[in-house]
């Protein structure tokens, strides 16, 4: 059950998170510094307000307190088997693509998600009720595992886009090759800390943004992304185009600025300020 020491994310904890430049600042700082209990909940907190800014900080830890005080226990698979079985929190398959399945407080709602979110919601009830549970980043999915301390240290696997089924490494070897229909790479069933799953979150919910044509999703999703990652030239690039489609020039002409400015191959610079000149000029 909840109790002390246990997360929960206030509204003022998010609120910084949310505006801008200050956003991008403090999501560097989040993804440089040591693992914090509640990081990943406040950050998913934040990108959901992101969407849709009638989203309450304070709805969504009750609902996910409601969900820890329920299940009163700390045994990974008894926490699995009640929120994908029970509580019905199942993955979306109807409509793999819709953002709302990367969006915490959607997915609380809708009790519909993808493997990535379906985790995140299981760690942050998790991390309520003492549960060893840690996410592992396998290619094409997402499961979680009891975890002590390593990953020398997992037990069990668990599925969260199946009814949090327990998976031994036999049977996860399988779901990978039935999934991309190859063997499972060395190495690909690593314990992975908030970081990994706030970058996956964020290139999730661009795919999902850019398959449905939603632009303004884009707007806001490209440049946190862009300040997270290792395509954050790409993510520019994108944000770029987003922005002149809509219209915003000016924050158009200041993305292809900086892109000139970042960039190391003089004609591609030229190309990116005669750009920024070009929008610049619309603005006359």
């Amino acid at each position: 059950m909840v109790g002390a020491g246990k997360s929960r994310v206030a509204a003022a904890e998010v609120a910084p998170y949310l505006d801008g430049v200050d956003a991008s600042l403090r999501l560097q700082d989040e993804l440089t510094g040591a693992p914090s209990r509640g990081r990943l909940e406040r950050w998913l907190i934040a990108i959901a307000t992101h969407a849709d800014p009638t989203v309450e900080a304070e709805a969504v830890t009750v609902q996910l307190d409601a969900l820890a005080a329920r299940y009163g226990s700390s045994d990974p698979a008894r926490l699995c088997g009640l929120l994908f079985g029970k509580d019905g929190f199942q993955p979306n398959l109807r409509n793999y693509y819709d953002p709302r399945n990367s969006l915490l407080d959607q997915v609380l709602d809708r009790r519909r998600g993808i493997p990535l979110s379906l985790a995140a919601l299981a760690l942050a009830v998790a991390e309520r009720c003492g549960a060893p549970l840690a996410g592992v980043g396998m290619p094409g999915h997402f499961l979680l595992a009891e975890t002590h301390g390593d990953d020398a240290g997992v037990r069990r696997y668990f599925d969260p886009f199946d009814g949090g089924r327990e998976l031994s490494i036999a049977q996860v070897g399988g779901l990978h090759v039935r999934l991309l229909g190859r063997p499972l790479p060395p190495g690909s069933l690593r314990t992975v800390d908030h970081r990994v799953m706030l970058v996956r979150t964020l290139a999730n919910l661009r795919i999902a943004y850019g398959r449905h044509h939603q632009l303004e999703g884009l707007a806001w999703v490209l440049p946190l992304l862009a300040d997270c990652c290792e395509s954050g030239t790409e993510a520019r690039q994108e944000l770029a185009v987003v922005l002149t489609r809509l219209g915003r020039w000016a924050d158009a002409s200041r993305v292809c600025a900086e892109l000139a400015e970042s960039c190391d191959d003089p004609k591609h610079a030229a190309r990116w300020r005669g750009e920024s000149q070009r929008l610049g000029a619309l603005l006359n």
